[in-house]
């Protein structure tokens, strides 16, 4: 027991020397909130209409949804007002400001949308686990080279370094089930789900990639190392977080080539601006600046 106090007292005390109001987490907002603006400028209303995907038109809870207040007809409006401030978030001023707004509109996308491609859903999640780093974040735009605290106000970063770890959790929690969700489902350990996905009518290969696909799924050898090194790929990844800062950022690379890769040969491209973000939360570490100090 004294063991493990002694373990999180460290953690603790290195929270308290790290910053975590870098422009590496300013590039993970602005490109989640990209994914919210795609799905707001890239889809008709009828998008939005009696989705149900997660239970919540008929509950109590829809109130609280932005759309429920505004009438069939007139979401243009809503969608307006969300777009503006998915452009302050991708802008990057005042995160203290547009955090709450950030995280609202994106869960009120996320229950009303009619497709589910898992972007949203990903960036309600984390936009919420982001709220203690951004509501402590006193910056006027996230670009900003981070500020040092007086040690009166060094619980910013304990609070921000919680909220990191908690991402970074959140993360490999995803992987892991990803992975371990496959093993379940007989297309995937018997090698054929892939066959199965790029051929999907609804989550398929675009129509553009038809021509490689047909020579992809034609050999075997090779739709079974895609899909076996799809299911390794994402267990490793929910392994990094056991790893050291060198080594996870040896998988920051690779793991936007692979969810670049899924949103290229499936269309889902908003889906793919929130991994993208995710990726940079999980695996590079956001009290290291992308540029400058």
């Amino acid at each position: 027991m004294q063991l493990i106090l002694e373990v999180l007292r460290h953690h603790l005390l290195s929270f308290t020397r790290l910053n975590y109001h870098t422009n590496a987490y300013g590039v993970a907002r602005s490109l989640m909130a990209l994914c919210s603006l795609l799905v707001i400028l890239g889809n008709t209303e009828d998008y939005f209409y009696q989705a149900d995907l997660y239970g919540f038109v008929n509950s109590p809870w829809m109130v609280t949804n932005a759309y429920y207040w505004v009438p069939p007809g007139f979401y243009w409006l809503l969608n307006g007002l969300i777009a503006l401030v998915m452009l302050a978030v991708i802008v990057g001023i005042y995160p203290q400001y547009t955090a709450v707004p950030h995280w609202y509109f994106t869960v009120c996308i996320t229950v009303k949308t009619t497709v589910a491609d898992g972007g949203d859903s990903t960036a309600a999640i984390l936009t919420f686990l982001l709220l203690p780093i951004a509501l402590t974040d006193n910056r006027k735009w996230h670009w900003q080279p981070p500020r040092p605290y007086p040690k009166a106000e060094s619980w910013k970063n304990v609070v921000s370094g919680v909220a990191y770890w908690a991402i970074c959790c959140q993360m490999a929690v995803v992987y892991f089930l990803s992975s371990l969700e496959k093993l379940i489902l007989p297309e995937w350990y018997t090698g054929t789900a892939i066959y199965y996905w790029f051929l999907d009518p609804t989550y398929g290969a675009s129509s553009y990639l038809w021509p490689l696909i047909e020579k992809l799924t034609a050999n075997p050898y090779l739709v079974g190392v895609i899909n076996y090194g799809t299911i390794l790929f994402e267990f490793g990844l929910a392994c990094t977080i056991f790893m050291s800062r060198r080594a996870r950022l040896a998988w920051l690379g690779p793991a936007l080539i692979f969810h670049v890769a899924i949103a290229s040969f499936h269309g889902l491209f908003s889906f793919g601006f929130a991994m993208y973000g995710a990726i940079v939360l999980y695996l590079w570490p956001i009290e290291r600046p992308f540029w400058g100090r």
